[in-house]
């Protein structure tokens, strides 16, 4: 009923319902779940400072409901919170929220933020942002995603999605500099896109090199012995012929 009063106690009012999720409505709703969606629908300036304070909530889903009321009313001050919560949130869900969120602004500030946020120590979080950065498209953050792929702590999921988010963007060099990377898998991913996907011929020495290192399991090797037929690499294919493994 208060989301639709023009009254200057009704959002203090809805935003002090947000944080008590306690009590459920005579309709079987929680109560700060219709506050939420009563913020939603006003999207009133005036709650964006009483609101911001719920972003470093100790409960997540009051956090998160506290972003999506916040990203409905875009300013430049909340694109500001939301990029600083994204690297210092300690919920791991709401910072895949506000990379979503954030990627909505497109500007220069928003994707910085981003960038740094590749770093983040989740790999569902660096996924998230890898989306989000591919969607933004801007360019700034293709040596960010170079980087963050060389990262060996990442796990196969992670360094998966960073790999094909390069190979998107067409970045040959970068996937030329991965199959040196001692992961198998990267190795593996880098060059089955520079055969079949992106037809780079400048990367065959690295290929033939790496097609020969021993120390590569299957996984890298099938695709690297896969890009040499690509490129009809012939005699390459004939010296592999006497390869052990």
């Amino acid at each position: 009923a208060l989301g639709g009063m023009n009254h200057p106690k009704v959002v203090p009012a809805l935003v002090r319902a947000l944080e008590d999720n306690r009590y459920s409505s005579y309709h079987g709703s929680r109560v700060d779940q219709e506050a939420k969606m009563a913020l939603v629908r006003l999207r009133d300036p005036a709650s964006i400072e009483l609101v911001i304070p719920l972003l470093s909530h100790a409960q997540v889903d009051v956090a998160s409901m506290a972003a999506e009321v916040l990203a409905s009313i875009k300013s430049p001050r909340v694109a500001e919170v939301f990029a600083e919560r994204l690297v210092a949130s300690p919920h791991v869900e709401l910072r895949k929220r506000l990379a979503g969120a954030l990627a909505e602004y497109k500007d220069a500030r928003s994707v910085d933020a981003l960038i740094k946020a590749l770093k983040d120590v989740d790999d569902g979080v660096c996924i998230a942002v890898t989306a989000e950065l591919l969607e933004v498209g801007d360019k700034r953050s293709v040596a960010a995603l170079l980087q963050e792929s060389r990262n060996i702590k990442r796990k196969p999921a992670a360094a998966e999605v960073l790999v094909k988010a390069l190979v998107q963007l067409k970045e040959v060099d970068g996937l030329i500099e991965l199959l040196g990377d001692p992961r198998d898998n990267v190795c593996a991913l880098a060059a089955a896109a520079l055969g079949a996907s992106l037809n780079a011929g400048k990367a065959l020495p690295a290929i033939i090199r790496e097609a020969k290192n021993q120390k590569r399991q299957q996984q890298a090797s099938k695709s690297l012995v896969g890009a040499l037929r690509h490129f009809k690499a012939v005699d390459a294919l004939i010296e592999l012929l006497g390869d052990p493994r």
